[in-house]
């Protein structure tokens, strides 16, 4: 071959790699048309969620605000095991999308599976449930229409003429995040423009937390066991003189008692509007006490059930997590669980397996649970923007003050269930 034609073959070489790598990504040539970009099932410890270029939960996905991207990759993550194609039926999806719904299960499941595959990169919108796009059957084919707005969190939203859109009672409002126009008192060393100034001094106004006199709070002041201890039983207009342990207050043993408390009051029984919304998080998420076997009609303990309508009403994601798995440092999460749950289990009075095997995983679970529950109601969202938890790090008093302030948990008595 001579120089010429070695010349002649080198770019015509480089011109067709050139070509490839311009195509869409949801070119056939480079990825099945009739499958998902994850493949039609596998674990989901191995899902690759970084070939799409727009990540939402499913309810999300179905609430009337989700905005479809001008293009691109869009995955829609189903999570439990109770989800089918025909609940995402007479969606369209718009020219230029290519669609994955997958429904998955974490934790020891640790399964995915494809629900719904739709590539409209050739220009042509389709209708999921129609001819044109790759679904499966389901016997399950209503499609619960999600709410344009939160509901009223004083009981009924007023929609009540239409079932779909009905909500359950709630006992106790709580109204997370609200700051006071003044307030009666003042510390030298919280300023108004500290991140935690509303918080704080939102606490000090229902008495759940005091300073030190000499208008002194010490934000940043290590909360101790007893500290925590004091407090909680002020949230449920208890008194006592505290429990003598001075041992620093770790965020893992902080988060879970406090969102373990809610989890009393008797099981409510949700909706089917309702349950659609929380099942995002399965039963394992901390949310449901239970779930249906066709997963339509859901139960929560009425402590979870009146924080989680307030979290509604305060405008909050519901891309909830249904696994510690979900959260970066889980298996330091774990390894703080496996090293302290003798001691939990002795502080949420777990004195029998119950339905678990042991003692031990039942402990475990509890404190699985409590941690999901609070990333799902918004008691904490992690040191960064994904998530990390951080369970060995101690807590300061004004990070508390940020926890029940985020809850609306504002006065002493208002976690009183009894």
């Amino acid at each position: 071959m001579n120089m010429k034609k070695k010349l002649t073959a080198i770019i015509s070489g480089v011109l067709c790699l050139a070509l490839l790598m311009a195509l869409p990504f949801g070119f056939s040539g480079l990825a099945d048309p009739d499958t998902g970009l994850n493949g039609d099932s596998g674990a989901w410890s191995e899902f690759d969620q970084g070939v799409y270029d727009v990540t939402v939960s499913s309810s999300s996905f179905k609430s009337s605000n989700f905005e479809w991207p001008s293009s691109g990759s869009v995955l829609v993550r189903a999570s439990g095991t109770n989800w089918s194609a025909s609940d995402f039926s007479g969606i369209t999806v718009p020219a230029g999308i290519v669609l994955d719904i997958y429904q998955y299960a974490g934790g020891s499941t640790d399964s995915y599976k494809l629900l719904v595959h739709v590539d409209t990169t050739d220009g042509t919108p389709v209708t999921i449930g129609s001819s044109s796009s790759n679904s499966g059957n389901s016997s399950n084919s209503s499609t619960v229409n999600r709410p344009s707005q939160a509901p009223n969190n004083s009981g009924n939203s007023g929609n009540s003429s239409t079932s779909s859109k009905d909500w359950g009672e709630v006992e106790k409002v709580f109204v997370p995040g609200t700051p006071s126009a003044s307030y009666d008192t003042y510390y030298t060393d919280v300023p108004g423009t500290m991140w935690a100034y509303h918080p704080i001094m939102t606490m000090t106004e229902g008495n759940l937390l005091a300073g030190y006199g000499n208008h002194l709070f010490g934000p940043n002041d290590t909360l101790t066991k007893e500290h925590l201890y004091i407090i909680m039983a002020r949230l449920v207009d208890y008194s006592t003189a505290g429990n003598g342990n001075k041992e620093a207050a770790s965020r893992a043993y902080s988060v879970i008692l406090l969102s373990d408390y809610i989890a009393k009051g008797g099981v409510t029984t949700l909706t089917a509007y309702e349950t659609d919304i929380a099942r995002a998080s399965g039963v394992s998420g901390g949310l449901l006490v239970d779930l249906s076997s066709n997963g339509v009609i859901g139960t929560m303990w009425q402590g979870v059930y009146d924080n989680w309508r307030a979290s509604l009403t305060a405008g909050r994601s519901t891309d909830y997590i249904a696994s510690l798995s979900e959260i970066p440092d889980a298996d330091n999460i774990r390894k703080w669980i496996d090293e302290n749950w003798e001691e939990m289990a002795d502080l949420l009075n777990i004195n029998s397996p119950g339905a678990y095997a042991s003692r031990y995983d039942r402990t475990v679970a509890t404190c699985e649970q409590a941690i999901c529950r609070a990333y799902n109601l918004g008691m904490v969202s992690g040191y960064d923007s994904a998530g990390t938890f951080g369970p060995y790090d101690t807590l300061t008093r004004a990070q508390l003050c940020q926890m029940l302030y985020n809850m609306g948990w504002i006065n002493s008595g208002c976690l009183n269930y009894n």
